[in-house]
């Protein structure tokens, strides 16, 4: 039997297209590829032919104004997004954390296995809403004190004294910190309060997207950096 889109599905695909025709369509995903058809995924074909679930690749849209839409529309069973599925039955689409696929290049969208949900073509309110909204990004902001005295830098662990690295507590906070502020600007960093290799790596990309002296630490231009450069 041939497979097809929901057609619920392939209106909200539309609407998506309509408000953001210019997004990025490259994690877009319908029907599953040979490791979902192992498992039972709404991205394999029901009986019917209907696939009732769709990936959107978050780069270029709302993914805030999707998932609001989605929640709206009687046909969602639940969505993933970024590490958490909300699913309509258990919470009422309470955010959950979610141990499978990450999904955070896309936002997955799943509808009930009933014809009358992948039948029901009612508009998902996207391509008729207002002018796009980008997901806020925080704004630029005045650095607070840098925490250690002039000369000493965070860093990964090594012998020199004036490099911090979070392997004494006193250090930590800061380290989390500034850690902190990284994935607020959008980097993708864990906050622990330790300054090892994933953290410096982070840091490089950041100072050389700042054009500043690319060497994985934080010193003192760093850290203002982190506050007062802008966000792009």
């Amino acid at each position: 039997m041939p497979w097809y889109l929901a057609p619920s599905l392939a209106q909200l695909r539309a609407e998506v297209n309509a408000r953001w025709p210019h997004r990025s369509k490259a994690s877009d995903g319908t029907i599953g590829d040979e490791a979902h058809s192992a498992r039972k995924s709404d991205h394999n074909p029901n009986r019917r032919g209907s696939v009732n679930a769709i990936d959107i690749t978050a780069k270029g849209i709302s993914t805030g104004a999707l998932i609001d839409a989605a929640k709206k529309h009687p046909s969602v069973r639940y969505i993933i997004f970024n590490r958490r599925i909300m699913n309509r039955d258990i919470g009422n689409f309470s955010p959950r954390p979610y141990r499978g696929n990450p999904h955070t290049a896309h936002v997955h969208i799943s509808i009930y296995q009933r014809a009358s949900a992948e039948n029901d073509r009612r508009s998902w309110g996207i391509a008729a809403a207002t002018a796009p909204q980008p997901d806020p990004k925080p704004k630029a902001s005045k650095a607070p004190p840098f925490p250690l005295p002039k000369g000493h830098w965070y860093g990964p662990e090594s012998r020199d004294p004036r490099n911090h690295s979070g392997y004494w507590k006193r250090d930590r906070d800061g380290i989390r910190t500034l850690q902190q502020r990284l994935k607020d600007r959008g980097w993708r960093i864990s906050v622990d309060g330790r300054f090892g290799p994933d953290t410096r790596d982070v840091v490089r990309k950041f100072q050389r997207e700042k054009r500043l002296r690319v060497d994985g630490g934080v010193g003192a231009e760093t850290w203002a950096a982190l506050w007062e450069a802008p966000i792009t």
